[in-house]
């Protein structure tokens, strides 16, 4: 439910925390179960490396074999899908899996509305229509598919109206990331983008550190001539950003450079926040190759 709500750092605190009790405990299942959020929650974030890893680490941890684990099964399709989608990767898709609404609700809701947009990417709006058919059929047992059906439906016909009446949904239903997900899309199918709207979404994109929603509405407002408020102060970057700057450079993730530096990771997430908004740039990317630059010009 925190993802749902915006909160993605207490999701992936609250999964930590879970994976330092399962990985000492030697249970398999609930390792796998925790790495497998932990990998859709990076690849919501954009980190897309580190998510398939976990995705690796989770079929090792049962041996790949997930063949009496309905839920195991969901979640997996899940983190591939979020990490595919995210990434632009898809190359191709597969027919829908089954729901499994009575294990795994929000995991089975989330992944068809997955497989919806891998498919809308692969261009395959027979599946699309397959996905938009099953979260049609479980609305019943968890109604807020309805509101996922109707954003893939519009995703998939080019409708205005339906992504908005599901970005209304969504927002009724405290859903923050996916309300804002739906109405940037609106937003970019309506040609006219409202400024409070979009610093809206770019506001929760950014405390959520879902760089890749977050550049998308900073496109937007560009290309609609939406002026963007400019947020944290500007400025040079103090000594222990430059430090974690530097080590993000080297490719080391947060967990890595907390480590070095003898941090927290939420302290690392901090000043990477701060330094995004210090130096105006929107990803790891774009971060890294600025700290080369400087590096070139010293």
């Amino acid at each position: 439910m925190r993802y749902l709500t915006g909160d993605l750092a207490a999701a992936l605190a609250a999964v930590e925390t879970g994976l330092g009790i399962a990985r000492p405990a030697g249970a398999p299942r609930s390792l796998a179960r925790l790495l497998l959020c932990k990998a859709f929650l990076l690849a919501e974030r954009s980190r897309l490396r580190e998510a398939t890893r976990c995705t690796a680490e989770a079929a090792g941890a049962t041996s790949g074999d997930f063949t009496d684990d309905v839920g195991l099964r969901a979640l997996t399709e899940l983190a591939n899908l979020a990490i595919a989608v995210n990434g632009a990767s898809v190359r191709r898709t597969t027919s829908p899996v089954a729901a499994v609404v009575a294990y795994e609700p929000i995991a089975s809701c989330l992944m068809l509305l997955f497989q919806g947009r891998a498919a809308i990417l692969a261009g395959n709006r027979e599946q699309a229509s397959e996905v938009i058919s099953q979260l049609r059929d479980i609305g019943r047992t968890a109604p807020f598919s309805i509101a996922l059906a109707d954003r893939v439906e519009g995703l998939t016909l080019g409708s205005g109206r339906l992504l908005e009446s599901a970005a209304t949904q969504l927002e009724s239903m405290g859903m923050a990331v996916l309300a804002a997900q739906t109405r940037l899309e609106f937003l970019e199918q309506d040609g006219d983008a409202e400024p409070d709207h979009v610093s809206t979404c770019l506001a929760i994109f950014e405390k959520a550190e879902m760089t890749g929603w977050a550049d998308r509405a900073r496109r937007l407002a560009r290309s609609s001539g939406v002026a963007l408020s400019a947020g944290r102060k500007s400025g040079p970057l103090t000594k222990r950003e430059h430090q974690v700057v530097e080590l993000v450079s080297e490719g080391l993730s947060n967990a890595d450079i907390a480590a070095r530096l003898f941090l927290s990771e939420r302290t690392v997430e901090a000043h990477l926040r701060s330094c995004y908004a210090r130096l105006g740039l929107s990803s790891r990317v774009a971060l890294a190759k600025w700290a080369d630059d400087q590096t070139m010009r010293a």
